[in-house]
Parts: C-alpha cells; structure tokens; sequence
C-alpha cells in the first residue's frame, strides 16, 4: 500500500460548499482532498427531477462562474450542468503522483489522482518519461485512460529502457504528464523512483 500523502485541507463532501471550498484552497496553492461517498454535487442528484432551487441564481454561484439560467429560480437540472461544467473547466492539476512499490525490483505501477472526474466523460493522454539523474531519457510510457475516475493507476512499468534492457540499480526521475482530450488542458509533475534490481 503507497505512504500516506500529506494534503493541506481535507474537504468533506463534493457538493456546492465542498466544491467551492476545493476551488478556493487550489486558487491559493493548497493541496485540497475532497472526500464524499458519491460523486461530484451527489447531493444534488438525489433531488426531485423538476425540484426548484429557494435562491436565485447569483447566491447559488461559485468560483466566480456565472450561474446561467432561462428560470428566475434554477431547477435541479439547472445546478447538475453548472456545478459538473465550473468542475470541468477548472484548470487539470494533478495530485498524489506517486509509483508503487518504491524502491522497486521488477515492476512498479504510477499512481495519480486528477480533478477532471465527474464532468463529462473523456479520456485522458497520460505519458511517463523516466530520466536518469543526469537529465538522459530512457524510457518513455503511453496510455490513454477516462476521466470518469479521479484516482488513476493504469501504467505498470518493468524497469527497462526503450530497447527493453534492464535499468541499472539507482536513482531516476520520472515526470508524469496528462492531457485532457476534450479540453487541452496539461498538467505534469516530476517524481523521483529508486531500481533495487
């Protein structure tokens, strides 16, 4: 099981509050964890399907995201489509990138989470480099996954180079890079990894 990683606030609950709370600690360079057992604004979800919103649509806003509406008060199917489109067009960051197990002796899997889950569907490009302390690339690691699920661990690696010879024992570093296809957007971060064999 990967180490437990440290985040600055832990947010319980994806719906409006939480998600607001979430986009306000990213904005200020915190590393938010936000925690619910359903999906983004699941709470939302179980309303009536033609239930109407106590509030106006400017006190239902977050994030500084205009809340359009054709109804003075916004019903149920209003506040699914806002919430899931102020989630989906956030910028992609990336969190928790990690590879497991670490040090690693033949094979090890790259784990991340993303905040692209629960807006709409659509896959990710994601690309591991591995690079020697020197800066040399020796491997490089493709796959395209969905982006329906936030934590992500689908690339397994066997410790080998682009000519599939075994890497030397040692230290090596490693950037993870993701590309949401529906927006363009990209994010990546540098790790490092240790080869035992």
């Amino acid at each position: 099981m990967p180490n437990p990683i440290s985040t600055d606030i832990c947010i319980i609950g994806a719906g409006p509050v939480g998600l607001a709370c979430a986009l306000e600690a990213q904005r200020r360079g915190l590393r938010a964890a936000v925690v619910d057992k359903g999906a983004l604004v699941n709470s939302i979800v179980g309303y009536p399907t033609n239930m109407e919103f106590f509030s106006t649509p400017e006190l239902l806003e977050i994030g500084g995201y205009p809340f359009p509406t054709s109804h003075y008060k916004p019903l149920r199917e209003d506040a699914l489509d806002y919430y899931q489109r102020v989630a989906r067009d956030e910028k992609l960051v990336l969190d928790h990138v990690l590879n497991y197990p670490n040090p690693f002796a033949g094979s090890t899997t790259f784990f991340f989470d993303h905040n692209q889950a629960g807006s709409v569907p659509g896959p990710l490009d994601v690309q591991v480099q591995i690079f020697t302390v020197a800066g040399r690339l020796v491997r490089t690691l493709t796959a395209v996954v969905p982006s329906t699920e936030a934590h992500q661990k689908s690339i397994t690696w066997n410790g080998r180079d682009e000519y599939n010879d075994q890497l030397a024992r040692g230290v090596y570093v490693y950037r993870l890079s993701v590309r949401s296809q529906g927006k363009g957007t990209t994010a990546s971060k540098y790790e490092k990894l240790v080869i035992l064999n």
